[in-house]
């Protein structure tokens, strides 16, 4: 109890720490997305000598044990770290994690077994949601994605996570690119009936990184991202999908915030528009592999620091005046974007849209 009181304070008053952080584990990976923004010709964030170690990040975990509430691990391919399950297993016991969020293209079923065996089972108070990323029907997946034979794995791999542990649930990240616009309504179906896919999360392609939206494609793409979430909506509302359902409130809380998210990015996909005052850089961050520190993933010309220059002490390079700064800076300009894992954070601080999260909960 104690500790949601300080969460609660922390969203809505102080916002002086992370609740939530994202992790590039590596960015090395076994895939080569043609939407990808990781610079694979970078000598540097390849060499796996350069990543954080798994006592660096026990260090920076030591030092956020009174605020983090949730972490997202992402690349690269996660799994293609023989420490993950010690990283993962060293965050929960000295944060006492609620929730952790794993991204990965799930070509590694056997890796993802003994993960869920392993770490799941044993922390069974936190809430782990693997996030599977499939684009297309088999072939063109495999093609898209550079691995022969991706597409079944990637199956066999949410079967193995929606057939685990109470703790564990299995999504399907659906990317609209210049790949699947065209037939993402088909592609949606086919998931949904032909593999029982019960939780879905569009996504539409962004700029960042190496990586540039094609603009001839770009109004095509938002219509489609419209149709499919405008279906998504529909389908947990009537039961054809399960959602976050099963997370009780929490899922609750995160079905309605969706509606309001794919609303919203909707709108500002075409045309920025400013809703909310963002908290990144307050109570959410990006970690890269090698150490440096974003508010977020968007804004890649303001790095905060590298933990390596803090001895993997994040709160102090938290609290630099780099940081300050760019919290400043952000707040000033009304910064704002369409990237979907800052929209849940900037909504549920915002009394306004908490407001509204709330009347379609009731």
């Amino acid at each position: 109890m104690r500790n949601k009181l300080r969460l609660l304070k922390n969203i809505y008053l102080k916002k002086d720490r992370p609740v939530s952080l994202i992790i590039f584990l590596t960015e090395r990976c076994n895939a080569r997305c043609s939407f990808c923004f990781i610079d694979f010709d970078d000598k540097k964030t390849q060499d796996k000598k350069n990543e954080i170690s798994t006592e660096e990040f026990n260090l920076m975990s030591k030092s956020l044990s009174k605020s983090l509430h949730h972490l997202n691990f992402t690349g690269g391919e996660p799994f293609l770290r023989s420490d993950f399950d010690t990283i993962i297993s060293n965050f929960i016991e000295n944060c006492g994690l609620s929730s952790v969020v794993i991204s990965t293209n799930g070509s590694y079923p056997k890796k993802i077994q003994k993960f869920v065996d392993n770490v799941c089972k044993k922390y069974s108070e936190t809430k782990f949601v693997f996030q599977f990323s499939i684009d297309s029907f088999p072939e063109k997946h495999n093609e898209m994605r550079k691995i022969p034979g991706l597409f079944d794995k990637t199956i066999e791999s949410y079967k193995i996570v929606k057939n685990s542990y109470k703790n564990c649930i299995a999504t399907c990240n659906l990317t609209i690119s210049e790949g699947n616009y065209d037939e993402i309504e088909n592609i949606y179906d086919y998931l949904m009936i032909e593999h029982n896919i019960e939780t879905i999360n569009p996504i539409v392609v962004r700029n960042e990184g190496v990586y540039d939206v094609p603009s001839q494609i770009k109004i095509s793409l938002i219509e489609a991202y419209k149709k499919i979430t405008d279906k998504n909506i529909q389908n947990v509302k009537n039961g054809k999908l399960r959602g976050f359902s099963n997370f009780d409130i929490e899922g609750k809380i995160i079905n309605a915030k969706n509606e309001l998210q794919y609303q919203m990015i909707s709108e500002t996909y075409l045309k920025p528009k400013y809703y909310t005052p963002c908290v990144a850089g307050s109570i959410f961050g990006v970690v890269k592999s090698n150490g440096d520190v974003f508010p977020c993933e968007i804004l890649e010309e303001k790095k905060l620091g590298n933990l390596k220059d803090y001895k993997y002490d994040f709160m102090s390079l938290w609290n630099n005046n780099v940081a300050k700064d760019t919290r400043k800076w952000i707040k000033d300009t009304k910064c704002n974007c369409h990237w979907e894992c800052i929209f849940t954070y900037n909504l549920i601080s915002s009394p306004k849209y908490t407001a509204k999260i709330a009347t379609k909960i009731l």
